[in-house]
């Protein structure tokens, strides 16, 4: 039997285009949410990425609009959560 993988944000990119990518792996099949805050606390982003199934995952979200900075990002899905911190550079 193949180990679960984790809850887990394994990289955010900034796009040309505005847009970031967030590549993330998650344990079991679902929905999930991702949050990224400033460095002061404010929320940037809030976004349901929609379901997927277990396993390594992309998502793209086309109008973050992130300046660069740093933020902390975090990933939700059936309770678990798991964070990373994130700097956008042009």
């Amino acid at each position: 039997m193949p180990a679960r993988l984790p809850l887990a944000i394994e990289s955010l990119r900034l796009e040309r285009n505005g847009a970031i990518r967030l590549a993330f792996s998650v344990p079991m099949a679902g929905s999930v949410r991702c949050v990224i805050l400033d460095v002061a606390g404010r929320r940037v982003l809030d976004r349901d990425l929609g379901a997927f199934e277990a396993g390594h995952q992309l998502a793209r979200v086309a109008d973050a609009r992130l300046s660069p900075g740093v933020y902390v990002a975090t990933i939700a899905q059936g309770g678990r959560r798991a964070s990373e911190k994130a700097v956008i550079v042009r």
